[in-house]
């Protein structure tokens, strides 16, 4: 790759073609820690896009695992991966952070380093913003098992009202299950530099008062033929060390949240980031209601989501035994 200068653990090609290199269309940003159980299917999934006027920038928050061999091997193959390993953990919010901030496309988006996407998803969702006028684009999302097989329906999100008002309350009253995926949709870059990554007060569900800031100011779409994988979070590289019983346990507990001091202020993040008085009354109107929707969706359904798991496996201890 030529002679390259050592800034920090950053690996720059220098080089008179690489001076006169035109910035990608897009620039794809990946904080990740310990990501090594699916990193490889990650890149080879960005790596396969069909659209390949992009840049992926890795920031490796210092992992222990192996992390930092894979992403060196793949860096060392493909000129469009920019790979950054920390010094030390900076902490998930600066991490994704670091990446913005060294995009240099004219889009930008997050990706998660145990996601999937489909082969078109950038050139379906640069299509949709360019055709469309919108802010941010997003195709459709699935949650997956470990081993991508689908785990639950596939979901689409389309906020596109002329009206902000209207927008708003819409997104608002939607279930969190799984909107705060369009955390990871593609945007104008200028924007969300200017905007950067939102730091809630409340502690709940800081990509939702994220998506919030970006609806004030445009629309969001969504491109109908690309499909975003996204591993349960029971199975996924944060969290997927629970057990079944601890699994169903967190289910049943988790009603209290809904109605916490937190959840509380995270219901009012929503009022005051609210761009008018109109808007303001109307998610305060909402907010009983809202609450409502969160009881069912976080407790009620979890709870038999949970009962179900248990079933399946114990029905497949009984076949199990059966067979002997």
């Amino acid at each position: 790759m030529g002679i390259e200068e050592k800034v920090g653990d950053v690996s720059l090609p220098e080089s008179a073609a690489d001076k006169e290199k035109k910035n990608p269309q897009v620039s794809i940003g990946m904080p990740v820690y310990n990501g090594e159980p699916f990193i490889r299917e990650a890149l080879d999934s960005l790596l396969a896009q069909t659209f390949t006027d992009f840049e992926l920038i890795i920031s490796d928050n210092a992992s222990t695992d192996g992390t930092e061999a894979i992403c060196r091997e793949y860096a060392a193959k493909d000129d469009r991966i920019r790979y950054v390993r920390q010094p030390e953990n900076r902490g998930a919010l600066a991490n994704f952070q670091f990446v913005l901030d060294e995009a240099a496309g004219e889009y930008f988006m997050w990706a998660a380093a145990d996601d999937w996407w489909s082969e078109n998803w950038l050139s379906e969702n640069v299509a949709k913003i360019e055709r469309e006028g919108l802010l941010l684009s997003f195709g459709k999302s699935v949650r997956t098992k470990a081993d991508l097989s689908i785990d639950g329906p596939i979901k689409r999100y389309d906020f596109k009202s002329d009206n902000v008002s209207l927008r708003l309350v819409q997104y608002f009253m939607t279930d969190e299950n799984t909107k705060g995926n369009l955390f990871y949709g593609l945007i104008n870059a200028k924007f969300i530099k200017n905007m950067g990554v939102y730091v809630p007060k409340c502690k709940y569900g800081i990509e939702y008062p994220h998506i919030y800031k970006i609806l004030a100011a445009g629309k969001i779409g969504c491109a109908e033929n690309a499909l975003l994988k996204k591993r349960n979070p029971v199975t996924g590289v944060r969290r997927y060390k629970y057990t079944t019983l601890q699994l169903i346990l967190k289910y049943l507990i988790s009603f209290k949240h809904v109605i916490n001091k937190d959840r509380i202020s995270y219901y009012f993040e929503f009022i005051s980031l609210s761009p008018s008085v109109t808007t303001k009354l109307l998610i305060a109107a909402s907010i009983p209601a809202k609450v409502l929707i969160s009881l069912y969706f976080e407790y009620v359904r979890g709870a038999q989501l949970g009962i179900e798991i248990l079933r399946k496996e114990l029905a497949q201890k009984i076949g199990n035994k059966g067979m002997h």
